[in-house]
């Protein structure tokens, strides 16, 4: 038999082995895992507990800031609990805290739970922006948040630039904090919960269906421990473990066998996007706007983003704007883009009719006219499930309703 072959088999076994094991658990009614929460889901509740005031003096918020002084290795004494300010979404940052009105610090978060991967110069651009807003390079200060630990950051995010000014060196990571919900967040969780108020029943609840599901999702549940020991039992005998040698082999196999599958999945991507995505784009645009032209047109975006492609097409009629589709820190953006803000844009008026028009109550930009996230391929990027939506058309159909409400509603406008 193939090696590879036996691999896979082996890993169906013990994949549907889990499953089954796992169902044959007592009931227990975690709202959170019906949810199949993504990253945005984890930083929302995040935002929400932090900002708990409990009587005004943010208790969680506390003692999340004497989470980070314990986990990092640069001076932060400015860190003290004042008046949080705490943003999903900020610029595309996964989580931003800002604390007082002077501006004391800022702490960005970028949460990494389900594993996507990072883009170019990811964290420098959130730093820049940061400093941008009048905070002091000296006080800003990085978390990346994975799941368990394994995930480590790429150099296209954490740039010299921005290890420059978190103070991260061979020596020292400086202001840069590797968290994880396994290690960290789940017993900063099992320290506060029994801190809070009995009086805040909900808050209660609350916070130990989130801990409940975090140790889920880590394997740290301890009515799954025993089935997950069963598990493992049934890889060594399967895999033939037997020594040091059998165990080294199985490791290189198996890391082996993940890349070659990655790669596969990434150029299946790239067909997927031509048959499924392109070709229907452009015969609606053919019958939408006749005569438009793709400007240009990334299928490597796949390879950087995970979940991303970007495709620029300028529309005869339109002067200022190009139709875009984008890949960004919360996914694939997909709007009107100003074709240069240097020299000239769309009036607000215009921009104000998009929004209206287009039922978009979000914030414009100098660059946005009209943008929207799509978060749907996003929330299911870890387990490529994406890929089916791609292939039955949910996908395409997404883009295709909105560009035909943008052909029908936009003939009045000068864009």
């Amino acid at each position: 038999m193939n090696h590879n072959q036996e691999l896979i088999d082996i890993a169906h076994c013990i994949s549907e082995l889990l499953v089954k094991e796992l169902g044959k658990r007592p009931y227990g009614a975690n709202i959170i895992d019906e949810l199949h929460a993504g990253e945005n889901a984890h930083s929302r509740i995040l935002k929400v507990l932090l900002k708990y005031s409990g009587g005004g003096k943010y208790p969680i918020y506390n003692h999340f800031l004497q989470l980070i002084r314990s986990r990092c290795q640069a001076n932060v004494g400015f860190l003290s609990c004042n008046s949080p300010h705490i943003k999903n979404e900020d610029g595309h940052i996964d989580l931003l805290i800002k604390d007082g009105k002077d501006k004391k610090f800022a702490i960005i978060i970028e949460n990494k739970v389900c594993g996507a991967g990072d883009q170019d110069t990811q964290l420098e651009r959130y730093v820049k922006k940061v400093i941008k807003e009048s905070f002091s390079p000296k006080n800003i200060i990085v978390i990346y948040l994975t799941k368990d630990g394994q995930k480590e950051v790429s150099e296209i995010s954490l740039t010299d630039e921005v290890k420059g000014i978190l103070e991260y060196s061979d020596e020292s990571d400086g202001r840069y904090i590797k968290l994880d919900y396994k290690h960290h967040i789940i017993p900063w969780l099992e320290q506060i919960i029994p801190e809070m108020p009995i009086k805040e029943e909900l808050l209660i609840a609350a916070l130990r269906q989130y801990l409940d599901y975090l140790k889920g999702i880590c394997g740290e549940r301890e009515s799954d421990k025993p089935i997950y020991k069963r598990i493992r039992k049934k890889m060594i005998d399967k895999l033939k473990l037997n020594s040091v040698q059998d165990y080294l082999r199985a490791i290189r196999d198996v890391s082996l066998l993940k890349e070659q599958i990655d790669i596969a999945v990434k150029e299946l991507l790239q067909d997927l996007l031509k048959e499924h995505f392109y070709k229907p784009l452009y015969k609606l645009l053919d019958d939408l706007f006749s005569g438009y032209e793709i400007i240009s047109e990334d299928y490597e975006g796949y390879h950087k983003y995970q979940c991303g492609f970007h495709c620029k097409i300028a529309v005869p009629t339109w002067n200022y704007t190009y139709l875009i589709f984008n890949p960004e820190g919360v996914g694939q953006l997909f709007g009107i883009v100003h074709k240069d803000i240097e020299l000239h844009k769309v009036d607000e008026s215009v921009c104000n009719a998009l929004r209206e028009r287009l039922r978009y109550d979000g914030e414009t930009s100098l660059v946005w006219p009209w943008w929207k996230p799509l978060r749907v391929a996003v929330s299911s990027a870890e387990t490529y499930e994406f890929l089916l939506d791609i292939e039955n058309g949910k996908f395409f159909d997404v883009y295709s309703e909105w560009l035909k409400e943008v052909a029908a509603k936009t003939k009045d406008l000068e864009l």
